[in-house]
């Protein structure tokens, strides 16, 4: 069955979230920032010179136990489950996701607390259809 397409979405404003990582320990900051229509979910690790980023794609994944991992060009990022859970069940198709850290904060364990912050950034509908 094919599902009706929809115009893609950012969000407004930028909205920041912090915590330790659940592995590490580690004090950990994401920042949700807009992105252009077609950029897709796109990890930005800012503590680690240039700022590399990660596209979230199946062609990235990293085998790791017990939780979702991207790798690309030797950087990684860890713990994203949470944080792709938010975003898809928002809808917001484009979305630079800046990162201190490569582990994303633990929280409660759930995606609520990313959640709450991107419903307080808002989400914007774009001009392009989703794929």
């Amino acid at each position: 069955m094919i599902s009706p397409s929809r115009q893609q979405a950012t969000i407004e404003h930028p909205v920041t979230v912090s915590g330790f990582g659940y592995w590490s320990g580690k004090d950990v900051r994401v920042q949700f920032r807009a992105a252009p229509a077609g950029t897709g979910i796109v990890f930005v690790r800012q503590d680690i010179v240039g700022n590399p980023a990660i596209p979230a794609s199946v062609a990235y994944r990293a085998d790791m136990p017990l939780r979702t991992s991207l790798c690309m060009d030797n950087h990684r990022i860890e713990m994203i489950e949470h944080i792709m859970s938010a975003l898809a069940g928002l809808q917001i198709d484009n979305c630079q996701v800046w990162v201190d850290s490569v582990e994303m904060p633990g929280l409660d364990g759930s995606c609520l607390d990313f959640v709450r912050a991107l419903e307080k950034a808002g989400r914007v509908t774009q001009e392009a259809v989703r794929n």
